[in-house]
């Protein structure tokens, strides 16, 4: 190896130690990945395919809001064990002859816990909260998938 192709090995040896450290576990934003409704933990949770009208599998598969009716609104609100409250909203209308568009919004509540200092001296209460807002466009691209028009 040549002198020019041993300086980038090093950098991209630090960069790569430095990014380890940096993070505490192999993924940020772990609340996503909680299941929105109990209809979607009956599910199974994660990969839904399932074809009906209910818009909080949409949140969980974007491909499913074009089959929710015009201005659906849903609401949802779980307790998770120790004090965790979990919930969520959704608004989904139709576009066009084939679009739809939604939006959603998802929220972790860990409830309180005890705030300290560095040397673990107790300061007071704190609560923490997990929330996230996001959209999402379907379009069908034939008539022929569609549910509504197989019933």
């Amino acid at each position: 190896m040549t002198k020019k192709h041993i300086l980038p090995l090093i950098g991209a040896l630090i960069f790569v130690q430095t990014k380890s450290f940096c993070q505490e576990s192999t993924s940020i934003f772990n609340f996503l990945n909680l299941p929105n409704s109990s209809h979607v933990i009956g599910l199974g949770g994660k990969n839904i395919s399932l074809v009906q009208d209910e818009i909080q599998t949409a949140a969980i598969n974007p491909a499913l809001l074009s089959n929710i009716s015009d201005k659906s609104v849903g609401v949802n609100f779980m307790t998770y064990m120790q004090g965790c409250k979990a919930g969520g909203a959704a608004y989904a209308q139709t576009a066009g002859s084939r679009g739809t568009w939604g939006v959603y919004t998802q929220f972790v509540g860990y409830g309180s816990m005890k705030e300290t200092d560095l040397a673990g001296e107790i300061m007071g209460d704190m609560k923490a909260l997990d929330f996230c807002i996001g959209g999402q466009y379907s379009y069908m691209l034939t008539e022929s998938l569609d549910r509504k028009s197989v019933v």
